[in-house]
């Protein structure tokens, strides 16, 4: 075939322009990250030809000059500092110097390319932002509880923005001081900014502020969006001065006061808007905000972010500040909305984020998809542990998705609930709490009254283990013992007691607890996943209706025969086959087999009209531990069914039982 190198070039040619951005794809807006990790926002615009634009980052103005679109890229250019800073972290130094700027646009993304009068040169990513919302109603918005983010005595709860600057934040007097003994307007200083470790989204901020004569500072709500702190008299007014929202919005009024008089801000961001009420004067009045201001903490707008004190300006105070968080509409599961290539199945991709993480155990069948079905049961699943969850105080502290075995299953990981501690030198006692589920379903996040143990003073723990559908048993076992090791090996990084655990679940969980209870001595079960050369013994169970005898399950009618026989029940999917085909297998599952004379406590609550798991699974377990000479509560539930005992007299039982065996 003979080649002709003009058609090459030719087709290059033709793919490259086919390639390159339209000028359409560069209009909006840009959240931007900088080659130092700096927080930048681009907008640029086009009118009868014309481009505008600003681009902004800590430090810098917003205007550009000389914007133009050639061969799939847009140029500009903007007056930068780029002398070597005078500390770490500090900002560049020096005369402004134009900086010759290029943007490439693919699908969603840019890169800029900033070239320094060195020759050298900087490249900036960043992400195209969604339209702006429309103006919320807020006569419809509602918000959650406070929550304060202040305790008045230290910094717990809030670091350094930039950790090699001096921190010149304390707690004096329950108000929150920065001493800096800066008074220039600049914005970078040795002295460091401060932020909440908490993140947060839209809702509403009170807080108290005291500025100095000639002061500055700023309250930046989600790390994004500054309202200005200044007093009434700063050279600083209207858009850059008190009650904006710095170089963004400007307040309707002037309704500081002069400089060292508190003053108090209720700062609103709903969908992008932002209302300011100022010394108990409405100044901005639900406004939009078109992008992050200067000097933000994090270019993306559409995440939650921390609250963020300037303390690079000047000297400034600050107390009682709570935020109380945007309570969000219950969206039902629509099935066919989010069914996107219409296949009849949800993939993993196609669930909402915030339950991808969920998908390997709501796929029952391991089809790779969630049916109708399968997307209804775990939705339901799902919304139940939410409203579970709401009773938890902010004040606790979370430690989410731990992994207790080091790159192990995505499900051998759990959560810890820290409660704060009057006595900081007192390690708190433990209560872990195992899922149920018939071992094939459930979660470590599905709560109902678990919440109670961290009001009566336990920290909480809550595991998730391997499914049926994963692993047979022993894994179960395994992992809740893995999960007990490692808690007991990091008990002193996270203040709690490891001689004092106690362990509570129900149905399945019910049987994995009552199991660890009464084989803490057995080699056979103990696994070796995880941290080893660990006790797994455990010194209190509350057990919710869990079957204790599998062999005497294997007995009991399930669908028209006896479970014994029964492929698909669930105790046959643990066993990796039916009940009377791995007796001796159900015989190791079984918490009765175990039952000697130094087991921890037992409580047990069982109703009698349980129709998965009898009452005698209860009753005849009571029986044997109280025989062994052991101490066992039964506490029997008349008309009572297979589900989660919260009425307040159960939930006052088992935190006595918890108080009486672990305090």
């Amino acid at each position: 075939m003979k080649f002709f190198p003009w058609l090459l070039t030719l087709l290059v040619s033709v793919s490259q322009s086919s390639l390159a951005a339209t000028p359409d794809e560069f209009i909006g807006s840009w959240a931007i990250k900088m080659t130092n990790g700096d927080a930048g926002w681009l907008s640029l615009s086009k009118e009868n030809e014309e481009w505008a634009g600003e681009f902004m980052w800590v430090g810098n103005g917003k205007a550009l000059r000389e914007i133009s679109y050639a061969d799939g890229q847009v140029s500009f250019s903007k007056n930068c500092k780029v002398g070597k800073p005078k500390f770490a972290g500090g900002p560049p130094t020096g005369q402004r110097v134009p900086c010759p700027m290029t943007a490439q646009v693919a699908g969603k993304n840019m890169t800029i390319t900033m070239e320094l009068p060195s020759g050298e040169s900087l490249t900036h990513s960043g992400f195209r932002l969604p339209p702006m919302p429309p103006k919320p109603d807020l006569t419809k918005v509602k918000y959650g509880e406070p929550v304060s983010l202040f305790n008045g005595k230290d910094l717990t709860g809030w670091k350094l923005s930039n950790p090699d600057q001096i921190n010149g934040w304390a707690a004096v007097d329950g108000v929150l001081e920065n001493s800096t003994p800066k008074m220039s307007f600049d914005p970078f200083s040795r002295y460091g900014n401060l932020h909440t470790e908490q993140t947060f989204g839209d809702g509403l901020l009170t807080i108290e502020f005291k500025v100095p004569e000639k002061g500055n500072s700023g309250i930046y709500v989600r790390g994004a969006y500054e309202a200005q702190v200044v007093d009434r008299d700063s050279k600083m007014q209207g858009i850059n001065g008190i009650g904006a929202i710095f170089g963004r919005v400007a307040p309707s009024k002037n309704a500081g006061k002069v400089g060292g008089e508190w003053q108090k801000y209720e700062i609103t961001i709903v969908d992008r808007h932002a209302t300011v009420v100022l010394n108990g004067e409405k100044v901005i009045d639900n406004e939009p905000v078109t992008g992050n201001t200067n000097g933000a903490y994090q270019s993306d707008i559409t995440k939650p972010g921390p609250l963020y004190l300037q303390g690079d300006h000047t000297a400034v105070s600050y107390r009682n500040i709570v935020f109380r968080p945007r309570l969000q509409k219950k969206q039902a599961m629509n099935f066919q909305k989010l069914d996107s290539d219409q296949d009849g199945e949800l993939s993993q991709k196609e669930l909402p984020k915030e339950n991808r993480s969920d998908f390997h155990w709501a796929d029952l069948d391991l089809s790779g998809g969630l049916s109708k079905k399968e997307a209804g049961e775990y939705f339901s699943f799902w919304k139940r542990s939410q409203e579970g969850k709401k009773a938890i105080s902010k004040t606790v502290k979370v430690h989410e998705d731990i992994s207790y075995v080091e790159n192990g299953h995505p499900r051998q990981k759990l959560d810890l609930y820290l409660p704060e501690r009057a006595d900081q030198t007192k390690p708190l006692p433990l209560v872990v709490w195992i899922h149920g589920g018939g071992w094939k379903k459930g979660t470590k996040e599905f709560f109902h009254a678990q919440p109670e143990v961290l009001k009566n003073g336990f920290a909480l723990a809550s595991v998730n283990y391997r499914l049926t559908n994963h692993a047979q048993f022993p894994a179960q076992i395994h992992d809740c013992k893995s999960a007990i090791r490692y808690l007991r090996a990091h008990a002193s990084e996270y203040g709690i007691d490891p001689k004092q655990i106690g362990i509570w679940g129900s149905s399945a969980g019910g049987h994995l607890v009552a199991l660890l209870g009464t084989s803490g001595d057995v080699k056979e079960l103990e696994g070796a996943l995880g941290v080893t050369g660990v006790s797994s013994r455990v010194q209190a169970v509350c057990d919710y209706f869990g079957p204790s005898d599998l062999v005497e399950m294997g007995k009991k009618p399930y669908r028209g025969g006896d479970e014994g026989d029964a492929e698909q029940s669930p105790i046959s999917k643990l066993l990796g086959g039916t009940i009377n085909s791995n007796l001796e297998k159900a015989k190791q599952a079984s918490p009765v087999t175990y039952i000697s004379s130094d087991d921890p406590p037992f409580l047990i609550l069982h109703g009698d009209q349980d129709p998965l798991v009898p009452l005698a699974q209860s009753t005849e377990f009571d029986c044997l531990l109280k025989k062994a000479g052991l101490s066992s509560e039964f506490n029997f539930r008349k008309g009572k069914g297979h589900r989660f005992f919260d009425d307040p007299e159960e939930v006052e039982s088992v935190m006595n039982f918890f108080k009486k065996t672990l305090k």
